[in-house]
């Protein structure tokens, strides 16, 4: 998004904050293992080479975005509430 915003000239508020993170996260209550990857902000992973990191992350996020087996599409009526853990969650609005 900032690479995009910089090409196009536009207003940028502060560079991005450079970290490394897990790919792979164990929850702290479950112990069950999530992908922690994001299309938007996951640059590469450590130790493998650009070509390699660029086409896991690809296929990783791909898995996330299309495993329609783990997903939950919610209808929003009046009264509606949902809960989801955030620690182990993707959330993507549709248009419908």
């Amino acid at each position: 998004m900032i690479s995009h915003a910089k090409s196009a000239g536009g207003f940028i508020r502060r560079d991005p904050v450079e970290s490394v993170h897990p790919v792979v996260r164990v929850h702290p209550v479950t112990g069950e293992r999530s992908l922690w990857v994001n299309p938007e902000f996951t640059t590469g992973i450590v130790d493998f080479k650009d070509a390699e990191s660029d086409w896991m992350i690809k296929r990783l996020v791909e898995h996330v975005v299309m495993g329609h087996d783990f997903q939950a599409r919610v209808r929003w009526e009046r009264g509606s509430v949902v809960m989801f853990d955030g620690r182990s969650t993707l959330r993507q609005t549709y248009l419908q």
